[in-house]
């Protein structure tokens, strides 16, 4: 998701939203790209609050070199079973996973 970004940078709120992960596991995971070389942490420039991070070259290499391997095995373990038809099903079984965690999740953040 960052490699795709604009200039390889993403707030990292947006990034947990988009992966379906809580903010504290991206961190966590940042911590451990971060230590690799393969992205820095930045702050925000409008607001200074929030964080965003960005692959730094090394980070976008390793990407490219390993996009295709990930692609390909996805596509060997998933993919090459199903017809459209199986997987417009999975994707809307998948949006119903999405929904209910986000609607558990704000509820959670309205009790805190």
């Amino acid at each position: 998701m960052v490699a795709e970004a604009p200039d390889r940078r993403r707030r990292m709120a947006e990034l947990a939203d988009l992966v379906v992960q809580s903010r504290s596991r991206v961190s966590h995971t940042a911590s451990r790209l971060e230590r690799r070389g393969w992205v820095r942490r930045l702050p925000t420039a409008d607001d200074r609050r929030g964080v965003v991070l960005s692959l730094t070259d090394e980070g976008y290499a390793v990407v490219r070199r390993l996009a295709p391997v990930h692609v390909a095995s996805v596509r060997a373990a998933l993919l090459d079973h199903l017809d459209r038809d199986h997987l417009l099903a999975h994707g809307e079984q998948m949006r119903r996973v999405v929904r209910a965690n986000r609607a558990s999740e704000d509820q959670a953040g309205d009790a805190a």
